[in-house]
């Protein structure tokens, strides 16, 4: 992270603005398209792990899961609380003219929180904003895109596990099991510790390291996880979603 002067600062020319939009709470919303539909704004959270999470209103507007599949669900959290969202894969994504394809997303579906909203069409994450290098100029109500390698070929994060796990020093404690995935088909369920990946113990390193994305690995793979009882078990990746 860097800061500038902004009375100083000049656009890189390579970047590719996007308006900042004022939101409620002093949030700022940025315009995306949704698989060709018409530009809608999405707040900006680069505070959020995940790509895109659309609002349940925008979907049910859109039809956003008519014929949509293979699609699963999963466990997101914030401050107000957890809620199980359906994903599913969305073919495009575009954010200031680049188009971003088989883009991981989550279909809030709740009638409460701060998700159950007309005033956007969704969260708008790290999980995409990673793909570059961005510049947030307040003073000018703008933000820019600088594309980061690869940033149109490297794959999402996507869990092809079906795990979803709170990180407890020693070992994972698995929170949720995704339905149809590899995890779910094996019989894991919720509360069931893992205390190595592929006969790696879990230890302090873990969240620093990289080995947090494990379950992003290409499909075909195989991942070797060890329960609490010291019992190896095998899971093939696999596209549920």
């Amino acid at each position: 992270m860097a800061f500038h002067n902004p009375s100083s600062y000049h656009p890189d020319p390579a970047g590719r603005p996007l308006r900042l939009l004022p939101g409620e709470s002093g949030v700022k919303l940025v315009e995306a398209s949704v698989e060709g539909l018409p530009p809608v704004q999405f707040v900006l959270d680069s505070g959020s792990g995940s790509t895109v999470t659309l609002f349940k209103s925008y979907v049910e507007e859109q039809s956003l899961l008519k014929d949509r599949f293979p699609r699963s669900e999963r466990l997101i959290r914030g401050v107000a609380g957890g809620s199980v969202v359906t994903v599913a894969t969305l073919k495009t994504l575009t954010l200031a003219g680049f188009e971003l394809r088989n883009v991981p997303a989550e279909f809030y579906r709740e009638n409460s929180g701060a998700f159950h909203t007309r005033r956007a069409a969704g969260n708008l994450g790290a999980g995409v904003l990673s793909l570059f290098r961005v510049v947030l100029d307040y003073t000018r109500d703008s933000m820019y895109l600088l594309p980061g390698p690869g940033w149109d070929r490297k794959p999402f994060c996507k869990n092809r596990v079906g795990l979803e796990t709170d990180y407890r020093g020693s070992f994972l404690e698995v929170v949720f099991v995704a339905p149809g995935s590899p995890a779910a088909k094996a019989g894991w369920t919720a509360g069931r510790r893992i205390t190595a990946i592929d006969y790696q113990p879990i230890d302090s390193d873990y969240l620093t390291t990289g080995a947090a994305r494990w379950s992003c690995g290409e499909p075909g793979s195989v991942v070797t996880l060890t329960d609490a009882d010291g019992t190896h078990h095998s899971l093939v990746l696999t596209e549920y979603y």
